[in-house]
């Protein structure tokens, strides 16, 4: 929900704001009207979870789902047809043919767990550029995350944050970064104890990181677990 960025001149272009710097980046508070916060709002994440040449509910949603909230979407089945339709006359923007999409039995098992998400940043483009039509149609960003409604990218970052998976999955990912492993069952308590200071002190990732340092998950090696043999 960070409400600054880091910006180059060519980046600081694309989201419609003053450079703060001639080269390099630079730090720059995000005007209101930037319409974007935190990471859900760079275009980095909004480019590479994008089509070549579109945005991508699907791809948006399910980044959100895998990356900040741990959370596994399984592939397609192989005979399902996973294209989305094409813009008609009465289909102009993603959310409608997406709608059209979701009336397929073998689609809708999946994509409700995404698209509603992803549609949040339809208001940017396949490179994160702001919009605020779709082949000329007004974009409607509203949804839901696991029953927290939003009206738009930046009520879907205030419900990613407040959702009770967010903080033990930075955790465990930290954790498995750091230390090059998965944790044991015996280190996981202390994930928990991380989550919950991680939430305490608002979500501040220095903070957590400093506080995963001083812990014994940094500090001491853990006990090798039992591997049965092979035979």
């Amino acid at each position: 929900t960070a409400d600054y960025a880091f910006v180059n001149p060519r980046l600081s272009a694309l989201y419609g704001i003053p450079a703060p710097v001639m080269e390099g980046f630079g730090y720059t508070d995000l005007p209101l009207d930037s319409n974007r916060v935190g990471l859900l709002g760079q275009a980095s994440f909004l480019g590479l979870h994008a089509h070549p040449v579109s945005s991508s509910a699907t791809l948006r949603g399910k980044a959100v789902r895998n990356i900040l909230l741990c959370q596994v979407i399984p592939a397609p089945p192989v005979e399902v047809d996973t294209s989305i339709p094409e813009p008609s006359g009465t289909t102009l923007t993603l959310r409608e043919r997406v709608a059209e999409h979701l009336t397929e039995p073998g689609c809708a098992a999946c994509h409700q767990f995404t698209d509603p998400i992803g549609l949040a940043l339809e208001n940017f483009d396949g490179i994160g550029r702001y919009r605020e039509r779709d082949n000329g149609e007004r974009i409607d960003a509203s949804g839901d995350l696991d029953g927290e409604r939003f009206e738009d990218m930046i009520g879907l970052a205030s419900a990613v944050r407040e959702h009770p998976a967010f903080a033990p999955c930075m955790v465990r990912t930290l954790s498995h970064y750091a230390m090059g492993r998965v944790a044991t069952q015996e280190e996981r308590n202390w994930i928990a104890t991380l989550s919950d200071r991680f939430e305490g002190h608002g979500y501040r990732m220095k903070r957590l990181i400093m506080e995963f340092i001083m812990s014994p998950l940094f500090t001491k090696v853990g006990a090798p677990e039992e591997v049965e043999e092979s035979p």
